[in-house]
């Protein structure tokens, strides 16, 4: 809720606001018929805008989770690589043990292990 000169604003957030069904018009005065509906009811979804001092560390939280994600899915496209052109399944290769093995030998003595070899921790 916004503050202003004494009036008060909501901000609504649209991704939550279900559409309406069954009504025919859609032009900017039944959608505020709607929304005061909604408010009236005390259904509508408010939106959440952060305060300034808050924002650096969303900010980064959500980069950090986007780096994450990221992560996890260049391990998983490194396992199935591995696995897809060798036949080694490994199941963690950023350990100690598999590191050195992926980094240290050429991919031809890779291939010597065979496909059944599964390498753990």
């Amino acid at each position: 809720m916004v503050t202003l000169l004494s009036l008060v604003s909501l901000v609504a957030n649209p991704s939550a606001i279900q559409q309406y069904k069954g009504l025919k018009h859609s032009d900017d005065q039944h959608d505020a018929f709607w929304l005061a509906d909604m408010l009236r009811l005390n259904i509508l979804p408010e939106g959440y805008i952060y305060p300034k001092q808050e924002r650096p560390v969303r900010n980064l939280l959500r980069k950090r989770g986007h780096l994450v994600r990221l992560r996890t899915s260049l391990i998983l496209s490194i396992q199935n690589i591995i696995e897809r052109n060798w036949g080694i399944v490994v199941k963690s290769p950023f350990t100690k043990i598999n590191r050195s093995l992926l980094l240290g030998k050429p991919c031809a003595d890779l291939i010597k292990f065979g496909a059944s070899r599964e390498f753990t921790d």
